[in-house]
């Protein structure tokens, strides 16, 4: 199954093959229960001290926790080996749809955090961590990191960090409570979970990182960078978030529900069924070349730089492809959705507030979405900054509040943009727009529908479009917002 998942995720996609590889992705995922591990079985108390835990923990197999609330003494439970952590059965009922969480955790790990250090060597090794409550509140992980200095965060489980190799492996997270709270502004940011490494041994094959049914939080304040789940330079078969309810809560505009950064060739990535509240970006994906399918959430944020769903892959030639799909994105000032540097993806079904901006985009197929209430004064709700071989068909946008452009080209905004990123680079380029009959009432593609590009198809769109004075200067500034954004990523991507 491993070899025919690599082989269906590395294909260059459709909008059929790209369905087919999620399912792959997604069974693929979920069969990570089945590689169980076996050794003695020990069951901790409340009243245990912390190096009797960690005396069961080293031993591997299962440790059971009883009711109670377990003192980590402001340091950490560090995992060396495949064991299993399981606390009493959670109460309650969860709704991902709602974001309503009245579950109950009898096991509750507080003062410190989980730190796995290490897997294994073996692929079908495994740590589960399941029906615990882990919260952090101020005690600080530190990374040393000569010559630019020490660096602390706050973290609830910490999965490896910098100069750690995993050669194999699984982490499997489930029905957890998983809060971090930020006490001081000298931490560099906070997070839920977080896993942090310089990448795998090349050659080496580490497998799966799960996250199910857990509900993470953070609790910072107003600046610095808190995300409740957030995974850097981490190399993966597979990474799975599915049925979570994730919370941050303060921080900056850079505050991201999941950020993820980096990756293998050859790596998926599935997110799916989360509620996701945030003041920044609800999915941030960047420069991981991983095949991603993001279904079925539902997110819900205050503002983002450019996107509540944003991104970016690489620059590597094929680029993986992927899926969005059925997602509510709800974004009080900003975007809904950005691609940036992206190839064979389908866009389909997804509900925004906000407008989608796509950079660098080709051979993506944008189908059956509908926008709401575009806000954030927008050159249009979907602006295409360069790209090629892409499709626009049967969006709705009734209910965007658009406007659109009069007869000589002047006003806005309207529903699609087509316009070149820069002087120095191609302009939009045989894309289709057919987006018959989902207009705004008493408009149509003549009036909605902007072409700056060259040999485009637009159903409905004459050849005598022109540009009103004054809309170069606004591409330019929205080129100029995103390469500043993107560059202020790069500037803080090592440790942020």
């Amino acid at each position: 199954m491993k070899q025919n998942c690599r082989a269906v995720l590395g294909k260059k996609i459709g909008a059929a093959s790209a369905l087919c590889a999620f399912a792959v992705a997604n069974f693929c995922g979920i069969g990570v229960s089945a590689l169980a591990g076996n050794g003695p079985v020990n069951d901790a108390y409340p009243s245990d001290s912390l190096a009797t835990i960690q005396g069961y923990v080293n031993q591997g197999g299962t440790v059971n926790f009883h009711p109670g609330t377990y003192d980590l003494e402001g340091s950490w439970l560090e995992i060396t080996r495949a064991v299993d952590l399981v606390g009493p059965e959670v109460e309650g009922t969860f709704d991902t749809q709602s974001g309503a969480d009245s579950r109950t955790w009898s096991a509750m790990l507080e003062n410190g955090y989980i730190f796995i250090s290490c897997i294994g060597e073996n692929a079908t090794d495994t740590v589960r961590i399941r029906n615990l409550s882990v919260i952090n509140r101020g005690v600080q992980y530190v990374i040393h990191a000569p010559p630019w200095g020490d660096f602390p965060y706050t973290v609830a489980i910490l999965h490896n960090g910098i100069g750690w190799y995993e050669e194999g492996g699984n982490l499997e997270i489930s029905d957890c409570y998983i809060e971090s709270e930020k006490m001081a502004e000298v931490d560099q940011g906070t997070y839920g979970f977080w896993s942090l490494k310089t990448g795998g041994v090349p050659g080496s094959d580490p497998e799966v990182l799960s996250i199910r049914r857990c509900h993470l939080k953070v609790i910072g304040l107003t600046g610095g960078d808190n995300d409740p789940l957030k995974v850097v330079s981490s190399r993966y078969e597979i990474f799975e978030a599915v049925e979570n309810i994730i919370e941050a809560t303060a921080g900056s505009d850079w505050c991201t529900g999941i950020d993820m950064r980096f990756g293998a060739i050859g790596d998926s990535i599935l997110i799916r069924d989360n509620h996701i509240t945030s003041i920044g970006f609800g999915i941030g994906i960047w420069d991981t070349p991983a095949f991603v399918a993001v279904e079925y959430n539902i997110l819900k944020t205050d503002g983002s730089r450019f996107g509540c769903i944003t991104i970016r892959h690489p620059n590597i030639d094929p680029l993986p492809g992927g899926i969005i799909s059925g997602n509510d994105v709800e974004v009080k000032d900003g975007e809904a959705m950005s691609l940036l540097r992206t190839s064979n993806y389908v866009i389909y079904d997804n509900v925004l507030t906000g407008a989608m901006i796509l950079k660098v985009v080709d051979n993506s197929h944008f189908e059956g979405n509908r926008f709401r209430d575009v806000n954030g004064d927008p050159l249009a709700a979907v602006i295409l900054l360069t790209g090629e071989n892409n499709s626009f068909v049967r969006n709705d946008y009734r209910d965007s509040g658009v406007a659109g452009w009069n007869s000589d080209g002047s006003g806005g905004p309207g529903c699609v943009l087509l316009a070149p990123l820069s002087d120095k680079w191609p302009p939009p380029v045989n894309n289709l727009v057919k987006e018959n009959g989902g207009f705004p009432r008493g408009t149509n593609a003549k009036t909605q529908v902007l072409d700056l590009g060259v040999n485009n198809r637009v159903v409905g769109h004459p050849a005598n479009h022109v540009l009103a004075p004054g809309i170069g200067q606004r591409i330019q500034e929205l080129r100029q917002a995103i390469e500043d954004a993107e560059a202020e990523m790069e500037a803080n991507e090592l440790f942020n």
